[in-house]
């Protein structure tokens, strides 16, 4: 192969590469765009959207973890206001029925001060720096695992406390 061929062939590669890497840019352009119009799910006309998904059901030792987590991330005053929200003075009033909206409301609180690069997901923003501002979208479901982690470090602080 001669040197021009040779030359012409790296020239064709380095514009197709930064034609790449241009469609990148705006894709994450749009991304992190504050102004960008959100995108909206296609409907098939003459179809049903889908139904809600039903509420998950809390039993009362459950909304009771839920509502010492947020006690124990001192938001004492957070925790009392959504109680008085609902029209009770302790929890053993809240009605079975305002479980779940209770429940929303406090990991609401919960999630208020969760850190935008946190360093339990680092192995993932360090690699993807766009993947952080992706995940802020997505529900963060606790595992039995992270639950048993995060009351280990309520035990210890309790204890350390109390010390």
């Amino acid at each position: 192969m001669s040197k021009m061929s040779n030359l012409g062939l790296v020239l064709d590669e380095m514009i197709t590469a930064g034609q790449k890497m241009i469609e990148a840019a705006t894709t994450l352009r749009q991304i992190f765009s504050e102004t960008a119009a959100p995108k909206k799910a296609t409907e098939t006309p003459g179809k049903e959207a889908a139904p809600e998904p039903e509420m998950k059901s809390y039993t009362f030792q459950e909304v009771r973890g839920i509502m010492a987590s947020l006690s124990g991330k001192d938001k004492k005053a957070e925790a009392k206001a959504l109680l008085t929200k609902y029209g009770a003075s302790r929890l053993s009033e809240v009605k079975e029925a305002d479980y779940a909206a209770l429940v929303a409301d406090a990991e609401v609180l919960l999630k208020a001060n969760h850190a935008f690069l946190s360093a339990s997901a680092s192995h993932r923003w360090i690699n993807c720096p766009p993947s952080a501002k992706l995940c802020e979208s997505i529900k963060d479901e606790a595992s039995p695992y992270a639950q048993e982690g995060t009351d280990c470090h309520e035990l210890c602080a309790y204890l350390t406390q109390a010390l």
